[in-house]
């Protein structure tokens, strides 16, 4: 940058997983207060480094953890004995909280365990996708990844509208952004 600009900040690094940002901080001047002052000019840099490989390989490993996080829950929602995670768990989604469902048939048992074994299964393909695929083919797996969720998302909310469990279509909305993190568009490094 031209001498002037920067005077007054000091240089910082962002830590973001794998991922950091280098970035200005410090007294608003020069053609830093033309961005919008130190507060804005963190926060485009910020977005700027979200956008990078390494970030979209780390938020991966962050996508399958939100999504495995449900599985384990769900599949001990196969025994009476240890059930009651999952039954509110599902209480919650289907607000308001008041005891449905009740998690006494084992119909709901045999859903829970192929359902817990389904978000499992997603979450590990997604972990090894950015460990064994994603330095080879980075779009592929992003759009791979993002056009999965969405189809959840779309299907699942559709499911829960049509069941009467319509708040859990909101709730699908916090676990879509969640999952897709800053990976709503290509990676664009340095």
């Amino acid at each position: 940058m031209p001498q002037g600009i920067t005077e007054g900040f000091h240089h910082r690094k962002l830590h973001l997983g794998a991922a950091s940002v280098h970035y200005l901080s410090g007294n608003c001047s020069g053609l830093i207060a033309h961005l919008g002052c130190r507060a804005n000019w963190q926060k485009k840099m910020e977005e700027k480094e979200m956008r990078t490989h390494a970030a979209h390989k780390f938020w991966l490993k962050v996508s399958a953890i939100v999504i495995g996080f449900f599985g384990p829950a769900l599949t001990l929602g196969t025994m009476p004995a240890t059930n009651e995670l999952a039954r509110l768990g599902l209480d919650i989604l289907s607000w308001p909280i008041d005891g449905f469902p009740s998690y006494q048939s084992e119909e709901i048992w045999f859903l829970s365990a192929l359902t817990g074994g389904f978000l499992v299964g997603w979450a590990v393909m997604i972990w090894m996708l950015s460990v064994f695929v994603y330095d080879q083919a980075p779009e592929g797996v992003r759009k791979s990844v993002l056009y999965g969720v969405l189809a959840w998302f779309v299907v699942d909310s559709f499911g829960s509208v049509t069941s009467g469990n319509w708040p859990n279509a909101l709730w699908n909305i916090l676990v879509l952004f969640a999952v897709v993190g800053p990976m709503w568009t290509p990676a664009k490094d340095q």
